[in-house]
């Protein structure tokens, strides 16, 4: 029958009909790459615990420090300590979000074995 007939704009109307099926639309659609950039270096060279960290808050979060009657909670909030190497947490409680507690926190933690170097604060949007 093509050899004998000529259909005009057969090659458009297939081409349309082919867009317009949702199976053919997925079949001709082309896979999406995503770009990956590189890690940074803290991240991906090795060095000892804790050497570079990073500091985030949680909370509030109502402690109390006896059971009983009559026992009045606390309102605290739990510093997070998280290496960047190896992927480590330590936890801390902290009783306020300010600059002043999270130097406190940093002081407690540099005291211990191991001590932070760089600590960048977690940049992410506090939620109360």
């Amino acid at each position: 029958m093509k050899q004998k007939y000529w259909f005009v704009g057969a090659k458009a109307a297939i081409r349309r009909e082919a867009r317009r099926c949702v199976t053919g639309a997925r079949f001709s659609s082309e896979f999406s790459n995503q770009i990956m950039v590189d890690l940074p270096a803290p991240r991906v060279n090795p060095g000892r615990a804790f050497l570079n960290g990073e500091i985030d808050f949680a909370g509030p979060f109502l402690i109390t420090t006896r059971r009983g009657r009559g026992v009045k909670s606390i309102k605290m909030h739990v510093c997070a300590f998280v290496c960047l190497t190896t992927k480590a947490i330590h936890l801390d409680l902290a009783s306020d979000l300010s600059a002043q507690t999270c130097i406190r926190a940093l002081g407690k933690e540099n005291k211990r074995k191991y001590s932070v170097t760089v600590a960048p604060i977690s940049s992410e949007q506090i939620f109360f």
